[in-house]
């Protein structure tokens, strides 16, 4: 199966990051208000929803959530999407206050929604990038295609040593197993890769 080397433009991303704001601010609405918002609460979501739109995508700018290439996507950019999302939805709360405190004692928002939102942006944002990787690097070179190996040592340079090979779409191993002399370690695993003592290697 032929698979594009070409990086998914950034407007692309853009675009998809402001799609997935966008249904999560209505599903937290419908969820906060159980599938049945009330007629004033739902004109209030109408009212601010241009400018939680905004908001949302001056942070993606600004955080340049869409700059990194989603087949390669790491911890770093999780990270990056945290801190956006939080920042934008702190923002929204301190909207909140001000419209409160200094014009009519009343939430453009409520809390509820802003947490709702936040969580449910934060996964699907997360999620989708991990997706997209995942369909790569299988599409790219299969499983089935690959030679097991084992890394001997579970520590941070094994990790690293695994992490380069997961992203190696032409390397053609496929990390079966870790190997340690550490017996505490024995029997869990690291990214869904089991670890196994020395003992058992040599049985």
């Amino acid at each position: 199966m032929f698979i594009p080397n070409r990086n998914t433009p950034r407007w692309i991303i853009f675009l998809i990051d402001l799609f997935i704001a966008c249904t999560s601010y209505f599903v937290a609405i419908l969820l906060r208000f159980e599938f049945n918002p009330p007629a004033d609460e739902l004109e209030f979501a109408l009212y601010f929803f241009p400018i939680f739109l905004g908001v949302r995508a001056a942070s993606f700018i600004i955080g340049k959530t869409y700059a990194g290439i989603i087949r390669y996507t790491s911890t770093q950019d999780a990270q990056r999407i945290f801190w956006v999302i939080a920042a934008g939805s702190v923002l929204f709360g301190i909207m909140n206050q001000v419209r409160f405190h200094f014009m009519d004692q009343v939430y453009f928002i409520p809390y509820s929604v802003i947490f709702i939102d936040f969580l449910f942006s934060l996964f699907a944002m997360i999620f989708s990038r991990i997706a997209v990787k995942v369909l790569y690097l299988e599409l790219k070179s299969p499983v089935k295609s690959k030679i097991n190996v084992v890394i001997f040592g579970a520590g941070e340079s094994g990790l690293i040593t695994k992490r380069a090979i997961d992203r190696d779409s032409k390397s053609g191993l496929n990390v079966q197993a870790f190997i340690d002399d550490d017996k505490r370690k024995s029997g869990k695993k690291i990214e869904g890769v089991s670890i196994y003592h020395s003992t058992k290697a040599d049985e």
